[in-house]
């Protein structure tokens, strides 16, 4: 986990308390019942829980309508209509049949009509999969974390893990359910249980949280508490009995979860007495600990030193990794394992992450539902290919319906709540149903050196090879082979792939994986076929260049590439290369699309091209908070035009609470310009407000949102200031200093003073960047992480955005440590870019063990922290320094908020840029 995911999980932990004293349930088995009706004019229901359905039975919805006619269309992932249709409605009700070719997720919109004219519009989703195949040898590793034990949640959705091939689920019977009063047990679990066992899905039980009758409720680390917990878990795993084999220790203690101390030491002590106890009685039962929250390593080093690897069978961790790529897993997996070996004595012992999850949503840190079924793949890949015995998604069903709630969107499937109907699928589901039927039966190999940013796993499936492929950043690779091959895509579709005349087979690869089924020789880098996009805008057509590479060829080329419909023909001379300019249609609307082809030669498919493009609206219509030289507050409303072409504006029409008016009526705006209006703000309560624009020929723009007027005097001042980054704090004369922790909080435990931590911050600007330079007095200089996981050692971590503090939906949340490998910077999130380094940034970090004194220089480009601009003056920053002595993050002295726990703009400090 980063410093992004320590909110996350304390979001979880504030619910630890009720949970521990659930009342006794019962797990009520109900069909998914659909959504409720937006209006009467149509409403959707389930045939099938969670709309989910196997090959050899045709998809289909329940439709009630006041309508005498459907309309319906199939859209996959890639934004493509797959399939449509028409239907007549008798008596108000039919089972609308969606007869779909291929496996996978899709979008269904049901449009219901009456004598021609259209009543109204239903959604809903749904996953077509094939029938999971027989259990492997062993068990797949994978699986997913649900909460069927927390009160009010159904087993309904249990038939659906089957469905995904997912063998393993995680959950909880917590101790203060089971023993309510001292020394007797009740067992609460039974029905949800054995539902799971109906399914041919194995639990792994959590033994966590704290109880009522002993210390307080906390987590127990009094001697009769520890002994008490262990009696419970005895008699659990005695009550149990073959049911459940396996059981975890506890949930993130490193993390505080239950109130726990956090320390390896108060761990240990528990773990060993389960241990202990539960062994003496049922040898042959597996247990699981520490389940650490992330990848603190010098928390998991020192729980080792104190014997922690002799209590355990198995050793769990949850490494979450959002929102950055989930490449980090690889290298975490092998220090992991390092360590496993060095406190084992060379010995190595299985590996469970019982946690790792992939948020969706418009939170800050949350990504795209493509881009969770995509990172989800490739950490259970990675996870596998890193020594991982199991797999468990966090979690299974979202937990609520709120976008902007983290904890909400972890979910694989809709919560029973959310408008698309009752557990139906998110991509990630399906996704994640191809990856269980993929690696049913393989065991991994070895990982092959292909390039920069290409992943190539090799696993062994009976006599079969088969590869999962990809590349974060597209690139094209070649497949070498004498033979035919079977490449599946992220969702389960197989296709068959001949070699050319040079035994060669073109991939086109991106972040979601390609499996490859076959005997290869060798991939390497690069393909004789490429597909690229140009920029794509609404309501103009798609422009596609295929390139076709023949330079080291000794007879002409004759292909054919079959995309979006349509056939198109190359000639390629011996010694050339060419290219073809391919019109596709005009897309529907903004939103990400992916273009997928194949190359024919003779009739022969010899190749697999893809592109992917982001459809833009040609104008883009952004609302800022911005102040003037004299403090004056305005809102500034502006239109860029990012197109190759020219428009002229309709109108651009706005409310401001009560108020409202019309502007940029008529104006031009040239391809690459901007126009802009700023209306006044007064000093007050935040007020709402809303813009439309309209363009002849473009879609009608909108926003809203509120803004918060800063009060007088309440900003910090940025002064005017360019710094020269060298880790010499020369160049901050005059200018007065943010002092921690006199204008800050203490979020630590423990708090030795001054000595302990503390210091001075400056922010300064010039036109090209933000600085932050920081004197940093802290006793012990303890940094173990690089790149993402810096946040765990000593360190800074600061957020800039946009306006006014909670004005923000998006910002940029940036790191600096004194690391092993010298200084970095780091950026977990991002307004509009990628995560990781930031282009032309500058740090110098410098250390003094004589005086305990650290030194940071930081510039960050304005270039790469949009929309801001210097000239708009009002922007929210916020700052905390971490603190690490040596085992693990102790906490942080933060000035503002929104960082350390949860990610929250409204905690903010407004900032104006003087000068």
């Amino acid at each position: 986990m980063t410093g992004l995911e320590v909110s996350v999980n304390l979001t979880r932990a504030a619910r630890w308390l009720a949970l521990a004293l659930l009342a006794p349930m019962t797990v009520a088995l109900t069909p998914g019942a659909g959504h409720a009706a937006d209006t009467p004019a149509i409403a959707l229901s389930e045939a099938t829980v969670g709309n989910v359905f196997t090959t050899g039975r045709t998809p289909e919805v329940d439709v009630t309508t006041t309508g005498d006619a459907l309309a319906w269309t199939a859209t996959d992932t890639a934004g493509t209509v797959v399939a449509s249709g028409q239907q007549p409605v008798h008596a108000g009700r039919t089972a609308l049949r969606l007869p779909l070719d291929r496996l996978g997720w899709f979008s269904v919109a049901v449009t219901a009509s009456r004598s021609g004219t259209v009543l109204g519009t239903a959604t809903t989703t749904l996953a077509r999969l094939d029938p999971p195949g027989a259990a492997a040898p062993g068990g797949s590793p994978f699986g997913v974390s649900a909460h069927y034990s927390f009160p009010g949640v159904t087993a309904d959705s249990i038939p659906l893990l089957a469905q995904a091939g997912l063998t393993n689920e995680r959950d909880e019977m917590m101790w203060g359910s089971v023993e309510r009063t001292k020394g007797q047990y009740d067992f609460p679990y039974d029905a949800y249980r054995d539902q799971l066992a109906g399914n041919g899905v194995a639990p792994l039980v959590i033994l966590d949280y704290g109880n009522p009758n002993y210390d307080g409720g906390q987590a127990p680390t009094s001697a009769e508490g520890i002994a008490a917990f262990a009696k419970y878990a005895d008699a659990l795993v005695g009550h149990n009995g073959g049911k459940v084999a396996a059981y975890e220790i506890w949930n993130e203690w490193n993390i505080g979860f239950g109130g726990t101390p956090r320390t390896p030491e108060s761990y240990f002590a528990l773990q060993k007495a389960v241990y202990e106890t539960v062994k003496a009685d049922h040898p042959d039962v597996t247990l699981v600990a520490p389940t650490l929250a992330g990848t603190d390593m010098q928390w998991l080093e020192q729980w080792m030193k104190l014997g922690g690897l002799r209590y355990t069978d198995a050793v769990s961790l949850h490494p979450y990794m959002y929102p950055q790529a989930p490449e980090g897993l690889a290298p975490v997996l092998a220090q992991l394992q390092d360590l496993i070996k060095r406190y084992g004595g060379g010995a190595s012992k299985p590996v469970w992450i019982t946690e790792q999850g992939w948020p969706t949503g418009t939170n800050v840190t949350a990504g795209s539902e493509n881009a969770q079924a995509a990172d989800l793949v490739r950490s259970g890949l990675l996870a596998v290919a890193g020594g991982a015995a199991r797999y468990f998604s966090y979690d299974f069903v979202d937990d609520g319906t709120d976008p902007g709630n983290l904890e909400h969107n972890f979910g694989l499937l809709h919560s029973p709540a959310d408008p698309l109907g009752a557990y139906t699928p998110k991509p990630a589901y399906a996704a994640y149903a191809a990856l269980t039927r993929q690696l049913s039966g393989a065991t991994f190999g070895r990982e092959e050196a292909v390039g920069a940013g290409v992943h190539d796993l090799v696993f062994a499936r009976g006599n079969a090879q088969v590869r999962a492929l990809w590349s974060p950043n597209p690139t094209s690779v070649t497949l070498h082979t004498g033979t035919k091959l079977v490449v599946t895509d992220l969702y389960g579709n197989a296709r068959t792939y001949s070699p050319d005349g040079r035994g060669a087979i073109t991939l086109a690869l991106t972040g979601d994986p390609l499996y490859v089924t076959g005997p290869v020789t060798a991939v390497t880098a690069g393909g004789n076929s490429a597909l690229a996009a140009r920029p794509a805008f609404v309501g103009d057509p798609l422009a596609v260049n295929w390139t076709a590479d023949n330079t080291d060829g000794r007879k002409p080329l004759a292909l054919r590439l079959k995309l979006a419909g349509g056939t198109y023909a190359l000639q390629v001379p011996a010694g050339q290369s060419r290219t073809l300019a391919i019109s596709l249609p005009a897309p529907g609307g903004a939103g990400d699309r992916s273009l997928v082809g194949d190359v024919y030669s003779a009739d022969e498919r010899v190749g697999r091209l893809r592109a992917d493009l982001t459809v833009r609206d040609a104008l883009q219509l952004q609302a800022k908070h911005v102040m003037d030289g004299n403090g004056g507050q305005q809102l500034r409303l502006s239109v860029a035009n990012v197109s190759a072409s020219d428009h002229t504006l309709g109108a651009l029409d706005w409310t401001l609470g009560p108020a409202g008016g019309t502007a940029l009526q008529g104006v031009a705006v040239p391809s690459g310009g901007r126009q802009q209006v700023d209306i006044p703000l007064s000093a007050g309560t935040k007020t709402p407000y809303t813009a439309k624009l309209t363009v002849q020929g473009q879609p009608t723009l909108d926003i809203s949102g509120t803004v918060m007027p800063v009060a007088a005097g309440s900003s910090t001042a940025v002064p005017r200031r360019t710094i020269t980054v060298d880790g010499r704090l020369d160049d901050l004369s005059g200018l007065p200093a943010i002092r921690l922790p006199e204008d800050g909080t203490v979020q630590m435990s423990g708090y030795g003073g001054a000595a302990d931590l503390s210091g001075s911050l400056w922010f300064t600007y010039d036109e090209q960047n933000l600085y932050v330079s920081a004197d940093i007095t802290d006793d012990v200089q303890s940094q173990p992480g690089t790149g993402s996981d810096i946040w765990q050692g000593d360190s800074l971590q600061f957020a800039v955005g946009s306006g006014a503090p909670g004005e923000q939906t998006a910002w940029s949340e940036i790191g600096a440590a004194l690391t092993t490998s010298g200084p970095q910077l780091f950026r977990w999130v991002a307004d509009g870019e990628s995560s990781g380094a930031i282009p032309g940034a500058q740090v110098a970090i410098t250390r003094d063990e004589a005086t305990h004194r650290t030194t940071y220089e930081l510039a960050v480009p304005w270039s790469h922290l949009q929309p801001i601009q210097p000239a708009d003056r009002l922007i929210s920053l916020s700052l905390l320094v971490n603190d690490n002595d040596g085992s693990g993050r102790r906490g942080w002295i933060e000035w503002g908020g929104g960082i350390g726990g949860a990610k929250d703009s409204s905690l903010f400090n407004p900032a104006e840029l003087t000068g």
